[in-house]
């Protein structure tokens, strides 16, 4: 098996390094294709100075449009392996995850894996495979996140990212949600493994990180606009949940007082609102 790692990245160097070298032991074909954001060239040149033994294997594309979903969508132009995958550019793979990862699709029927995130270097020690659930659209928000995700290549065949969707779009999330609704419609099995893990840095949410959740809601809203339809009324529960959620939270707080977790879910029900009223299908 050959694996593409679609690696797209913008205002980030170390970090871009730190994964690279985390390929270094892995024990199994595959190839990268980085996608760089940046308008410097000193990515590309750390990239040619340091990893030069990677270059036969590294497909590398400068590009001057921002956006994650476009980015991805080129990279997967390029990608010539039997899995695919959208690590990101602050992850870590342990020495053996592509190995076992390779093992599983092997071993087991199934289309598209969903692997662990974790916040910690050290949980990244092996251990065995002790349970797994089938993911259903039930679970495309809490089972999922784009960069532990790993598809066989035909079960993405044809398929692009919705460019509306994601970090550096209009609607500044989802576009993973969206993309695995896709292809479990098309009927392809996914399996959440979560002895199977992906390091990444955890993004601890505040109440004073109020624009970046502002922009995320708005994917969030978007995500059920296009996507709420006859053959997709098992996401129903989950798009009631996540308008009112934010309006019980906001009464919650009201009553207490709490000025500024009010004002966030005030926001947070705000933005997904606009996000639901501004995509257009």
């Amino acid at each position: 098996m050959k694996f593409s790692l679609v690696l797209c990245t913008i205002g980030r160097l170390k970090e871009v390094e730190d994964f690279l070298n985390s390929l270094l032991n892995q024990k199994v074909n595959y190839e990268i294709i980085i996608v760089d954001q940046n308008d410097s060239n000193e990515l590309k040149e750390r990239f040619e100075e340091n990893f030069s033994f990677l270059c036969d294997r590294t497909t590398y594309l400068k590009v001057k449009e921002k956006g994650l979903s476009k980015s991805r969508n080129l990279g997967l132009k390029y990608a010539s392996g039997d899995i695919v995958c959208f690590p990101d550019d602050d992850c870590i793979y342990s020495n053996d995850l592509l190995l076992r990862i390779e093992d599983y699709f092997l071993s087991n029927e199934v289309d598209v894996l969903s692997i662990k995130s974790v916040g910690n270097v050290e949980f990244l020690k092996n251990s065995e495979i002790k349970e797994q659930s089938k993911v259903t659209k039930c679970g495309i928000f809490s089972k999922i996140i784009s960069y532990s995700m790993f598809f066989k290549a035909e079960s993405i065949k044809n398929k692009r990212f919705d460019e509306r969707l994601g970090v550096g779009s209009q609607f500044g999330s989802t576009e993973e949600s969206d993309f695995l609704l896709s292809v479990i419609n098309d009927g392809y099995s996914v399996k959440y493994i979560p002895d199977l893990k992906v390091y990444h840095p955890e993004k601890i949410e505040d109440y004073n990180n109020l624009e970046r959740m502002k922009y995320y809601s708005l994917g969030v809203g978007a995500f059920y606009k296009k996507n709420m339809n006859a053959n997709n009324l098992k996401i129903a529960p989950l798009m009631i949940k996540s308008f009112l959620g934010p309006l019980c939270a906001m009464v919650i707080f009201k009553v207490r007082r709490k000025k500024k977790e009010y004002s966030w879910y005030r926001e947070m029900f705000i933005s997904r609102a606009s996000g639901f009223k501004n995509y257009e299908k």
